[in-house]
């Protein structure tokens, strides 16, 4: 966090700068702006803004630092890179917040090895900021987590009580009953022929 601070806030106070790096002279500055169209039609007299969005800002710089600082430029360079912390680009043109190094390049030669070039690639990120829906009370659908208060008896279906059944002995009323269902049409009981042998 106070890296990230101080690549993004010191940069940019005043002349050619990346992050808290003063730059000696930026040989060249390329800024590119770019903007993706849908491929699909597009239905008459619909806002052609909606299906055109602006790509992030690209500026590509070529510098140099003096010899005396080449060492601690190179060190600096390398941190923004390695740690991917949004900074400031400063150059002649205009600052630009929020850049993320995506590309360093550093050629050496025997005639220019006194001072440190060097060719970066910035990209420009934007931060948008996330917001939840709270839940209102009343039941939750079928899978979605129980609200905050609901415990688990709450959410839990009915179930039916399979535990053990009372058994009690049958009454004479509904003795008299089986054994009159029992009989045929005839009046005769019914059942096997060693049953009606037995009676």
């Amino acid at each position: 966090m106070a890296l990230n601070l101080i690549f993004s806030a010191v940069g940019g106070i005043g002349g050619k700068a990346i992050g808290f790096l003063s730059v000696d002279v930026f040989t060249s500055e390329r800024v590119t702006l770019e903007a993706e169209v849908t491929d699909h039609p597009i239905e008459g007299g619909a806002p052609i803004t909606d299906h055109v969005y602006n790509r992030p800002l690209t500026i590509n710089v070529r510098g140099t630092v003096d010899g005396p600082r080449r060492q601690a430029a190179y060190q600096t360079l390398r941190l923004l890179h390695r740690l991917r912390l949004p900074t400031i680009v400063s150059t002649g043109l205009q600052v630009f917040p929020r850049m993320v190094m995506t590309s360093l390049d550093i050629p050496r030669t025997v005639t220019t090895a006194a001072p440190l070039e060097f060719v970066a690639e910035f990209r420009q990120v934007t931060f948008v900021s996330g917001q939840t829906a709270p839940v209102v009370g009343g039941a939750s659908p079928e899978g979605a987590a129980p609200t905050p208060g609901q415990g688990a008896a709450d959410t839990a279906a009915p179930t039916a009580n399979a535990g053990k059944q009372s058994t009690t002995a049958p009454s004479p009323s509904t003795s008299a009953s089986a054994t009159s269902t029992a009989q045929d049409v005839s009046g005769q009981p019914s059942g096997s022929f060693l049953s009606r042998l037995a009676n």
